[in-house]
């Protein structure tokens, strides 16, 4: 059975439902810790100029919060997203026709708990039909490889533009407070205990995201463009891809999705369309000669 008629099947449908639930769990523990840290970041300037007396209250609250959101709203919020990993590997590797890989996925995630999490989730299943391109043009195994390399394609772009998104705002909320406490003409250590204490969780978050952002981004851009030779490779000889190759591939997407920074969703549905069209461009060229 081709890839387009697997990935539409109601089980294979049910592993995207549970995948996408438990990112979402994943996601509104980033979204409590963003906007707790960019409030306290936004906050602290005023209540420096409002109420100067509550610069000690202020710098108490940033430590606190940076402590909470570290070690257990983002401890937590890995776990989600490495289960969810899972999950989106079984996924793939029913569609493809690929054997698991215990070694380095270890435990497929139990099926009681799939069923558990589809049938609670909100999600329509509709929504994640057709998740990979119309390989059908492709001949085996290359149609494998092509939904391989758009999957790559796909993060690293939506990772690379991200990551400029939230370099940008945290140089921004770094440079409002200071422009503010040269305006209000605060010493040093009320610009320490007012301002940067509580804007640090902020700051060393937008720091850290974008630089793990940039740094996947980085090393998916490599692979995919190595995945591009191959499938050019395998337009002239079919040879140039088989099964095994699709397997280490798939391993490699694997290990670099396991434990990565998650993308929010309002990112993806802006960039989703002009994505869709670019992959959608890219096989055509690619099958133009084959």
């Amino acid at each position: 059975m081709k890839i387009s008629k697997k990935q539409n099947q109601a089980e294979n449908l049910k592993l995207l439902v549970a995948q996408a639930t438990l990112y979402r769990k994943a996601k509104t523990l980033q979204s409590v810790r963003t906007i707790g840290s960019i409030g306290l970041a936004a906050v602290s300037p005023f209540m420096l100029l409002l109420l100067p007396s509550t610069k000690s209250l202020m710098a108490s609250i940033g430590g606190i919060w940076l402590l909470v959101s570290k070690l257990v709203f983002e401890t937590v919020e890995k776990k989600r997203s490495k289960e969810a990993a899972i999950i989106q590997e079984e996924f793939d590797t029913n569609i493809f026709g690929l054997p698991w890989n215990e070694y380095i996925v270890a435990n497929k995630i139990s099926p009681e708990i799939i069923a558990a999490l589809s049938r609670n989730s909100k999600l329509d299943q509709s929504v994640f039909m057709n998740w990979y391109p119309n390989t059908d043009i492709i001949s085996y195994p290359g149609n494998i490889f092509f939904c391989q390399r758009a999957n790559l394609v796909w993060d690293w772009r939506l990772r690379k533009k991200y990551s400029n998104f939230v370099a940008g705002t945290t140089v921004g909320i770094f440079v409002v407070g200071i422009i503010i406490s040269l305006i209000t003409q605060q010493t040093l250590l009320d610009y320490l205990l007012a301002i940067l204490l509580p804007s640090l969780s902020a700051l060393l978050k937008g720091v850290e995201i974008s630089h793990k952002h940039k740094e996947i981004a980085e090393k998916k851009e490599q692979l995919s463009e190595k995945a591009l030779t191959l499938l050019k490779d395998f337009q002239q000889r079919e040879g140039a891809i088989s099964k095994k190759t699709c397997r280490q591939f798939q391993d490699i997407i694997f290990l670099q999705r396991y434990g990565c920074p998650i993308i929010p969703d309002w990112w993806y549905r802006m960039h989703k369309n002009e994505f869709q069209i670019d992959t959608n461009e890219t096989m055509e060229c690619l099958c133009l000669d084959h």
